[in-house]
């Protein structure tokens, strides 16, 4: 993974707070390959819509 990140290949953006919708969205640049989710939580006493 070091070396992809030193080669240009990989990058990381950790979120703390990001929606399904906005996860397409990033998709949608040519630039972004690939979105891999490490954890997912979900806030049941705050539900956005």
């Amino acid at each position: 993974m070091r070396e992809a990140a030193r080669a240009g290949l990989a990058h990381a953006y950790v979120d703390g707070l990001s929606s399904v919708r906005n996860l397409r969205e990033l998709l949608k640049d040519p630039r972004v390959r690939t979105i891999r989710l490490a954890d997912v939580a979900f806030d049941l006493d705050s539900p956005h819509p």
